[in-house]
């Protein structure tokens, strides 16, 4: 059985046409399938505990997420990890991060025609969590699979949830050029403090001027700024990019050279492998996870889960060393 959670407003309202597409290909196929499309924010990641939890948890089904980073975040809130699940993903969003991180197809026809084949293997995948804690508030927790951040990429991520400048791109089909535009204008308004970052309970490290701190799983977010570009979803670490000392000007060069793929960034980003990372923060800063943003907050701590989820590729995706162990990969 394959359950399709489609969020119809991603991309600006595009995904809902993508699925009445996809869904008559569907109907020419001998599949069993049941859709739920997504009301709100929040509702993916209760269709997708509804689906794993209790006795649903024994019965080997698929989740195929359409709609963008964030649907997929969602879902990824819901899922009882218990559960016999696989995760598939038909990108129709804005950045796509997720999706070009693992080089599945940006054709919702050929992403559909993996999941639809039963031979398709699987990658098992780490997931990345964060836990926060703020002034007056209980810690709370979120899951990841592109990467979670604090101050200015979470700054970005809040505007352009806010604007319309995401719609305008959309329309174009340029969503990713969204958030440079935002990303050049939050430059400016940007806030800075200082604080300590401490990488697997040991090594501390003093930062002043905090532009920004990211735990990648994929090297890429944002639509395509490599702030990790060390960053393996299946290695057990995170990779971290720690942007301070620089001036907002200074942070232009850094945003380029992220965007234009170039391993080696200029000085003020730093990029350190553990498995676990806290921070503590003189001052609150935005936070997100996959590109939904949540409260400011002083204090956060992030792991990595190692191989913990099992998502449908296309076989055409996996390394060659892999390949020789499809079968293997397709049984986990």
């Amino acid at each position: 059985m394959i359950y399709f959670i489609v969020n119809p407003k991603a991309a600006s309202g595009r995904a809902l046409k993508k699925w009445g597409t996809l869904e008559r290909l569907i109907r020419k196929r001998d599949v069993v399938y049941q859709v739920y499309m997504t009301e709100g924010q929040g509702h993916a990641a209760k269709i997708a505990a509804a689906l794993t939890a209790g006795e649903e948890r024994s019965v080997e089904k698929t989740l195929a997420v359409l709609g963008g980073d964030g649907t997929l975040n969602e879902v990824l809130q819901g899922l009882h990890l218990q559960a016999k699940v696989k995760l598939a993903y038909i990108p129709a969003g804005s950045a796509n991060d997720f999706s070009k991180g693992h080089g599945l197809p940006a054709n919702p026809k050929k992403a559909l025609s993996y999941i639809l084949d039963q031979e398709s293997p699987c990658r098992v995948l780490d997931y990345g969590m964060i836990t926060c804690a703020s002034a007056g508030q209980a810690p709370f927790y979120r899951r990841f699979l592109v990467s979670s951040g604090l101050g200015f990429d979470a700054a970005v991520c809040r505007s352009l949830n806010c604007s319309q400048v995401k719609k305008i791109c959309n329309r174009l089909h340029i969503g990713s050029f969204a958030y440079i535009l935002v990303g050049l204008w939050q430059i400016l308004l940007h806030k800075r403090c200082g604080g300590e970052l401490v990488l697997d309970g040991g090594r501390r490290i003093p930062l002043r001027r905090i532009s920004f701190i990211s735990a990648h799983i994929l090297p890429r977010e944002g639509g395509g700024f490599r702030f990790a570009p060390n960053a393996d979803p299946q290695d057990g670490m995170l990779s971290l990019c720690v942007v301070s000392g620089v001036t907002k000007l200074e942070l232009i060069p850094i945003l380029v050279f992220a965007l234009f793929g170039i391993r080696r960034l200029p000085n003020g980003a730093e990029n350190y492998r553990c498995r676990e990372a806290e921070i503590f923060l003189q001052e609150a800063l935005p936070a997100h996870t996959d590109g939904e943003v949540f409260d400011r907050m002083k204090e956060v701590h992030f792991r990595c889960e190692n191989k913990k989820l099992r998502l449908i590729v296309d076989r055409g995706t996996l390394p060659a060393k892999r390949e020789k162990n499809r079968r293997f990969h397709k049984n986990q």
